[in-house]
């Protein structure tokens, strides 16, 4: 069967809810449910557990922070929700990304406006396999720099991708390549780009060692948008 999630707005209502859908190969519904409070909720990521669960990571702003959270939901096979998390400050938190890690636990990105430079920085959160906060870290400068996409490497650490305008230089925002060691201290990150915005929104480690990051790019078509993608060695270097 195939896990989805996003969000949902009732009838009647202003604000949404986390959605989880359960369909089969042919699209058939198993069961849906809506999840959250009286304010906006969202998943943006979900990623299946060896039980047959599934774990989703977003924003609410019904819990927490009222100006938002990231927000990790842990449900069963059935959709029943099993615990949910928040984690963030008293500015606007939301994650972006979730994965499992080898020890059981979750990982977590996004962005905050809470901690490290205090404005859109990218949000590294580790948990437990019970969504207990174990640590978290951020990455940016003076600008706007947004996670959207994690995953655990072969040496244990984590490659984080997403944009930025705080580094780089080359006009706009600019695909952002950042690789974490297990604990999350950064080991290096490098930007891409040209002269409009470049924004990657997913990542993958490749079977050489190296990387590869998806997104779009308007430095080349008149403003239009294009399918943009890097592939990296295993220090985020190109061939450009």
């Amino acid at each position: 069967s195939i896990i989805i999630a996003g969000e949902k707005i009732e009838e009647n209502s202003i604000y949404s809810l986390g959605y989880l859908l359960r369909v089969n190969t042919s699209g058939d519904t198993f069961w849906s449910y809506a999840f959250g409070g009286s304010q906006n909720d969202r998943f943006y990521s979900v990623a299946a557990v060896n039980d047959g669960g599934c774990v989703m990571a977003g924003m609410t702003s019904s819990q927490g922070d009222p100006n938002g959270d990231v927000w990790l939901v842990r449900a069963n096979s059935d959709g029943d929700i099993e615990w949910e998390k928040t984690f963030g400050g008293t500015n606007t938190e939301s994650s972006r990304s979730v994965a499992k890690t080898n020890d059981g636990g979750y990982i977590i990105v996004g962005q905050t406006d809470s901690y490290g430079n205090g404005y859109n920085d990218a949000y590294l959160i580790k948990t437990d396999s019970e969504g207990n906060e174990q640590w978290y870290q951020t990455f940016g400068g003076n600008g706007t720099d947004h996670g959207r996409s994690v995953v655990q490497t072969s040496d244990q650490g984590y490659i984080i991708s997403g944009y930025t305008d705080s580094f780089g230089g080359f006009g706009g925002f600019n695909f952002w390549l950042i690789k974490t060691d297990s604990d999350g201290h950064l080991d290096w990150h490098r930007s891409y780009g040209y002269a409009g915005d470049d924004k990657g929104f997913c990542g993958l480690q490749a079977l050489d060692g190296g990387y590869i990051i998806a997104g779009y790019s308007n430095s080349t078509t008149n403003n239009s948008r294009d399918i943009l993608i890097v592939k990296t060695d295993d220090l985020g270097n190109t061939d450009q």
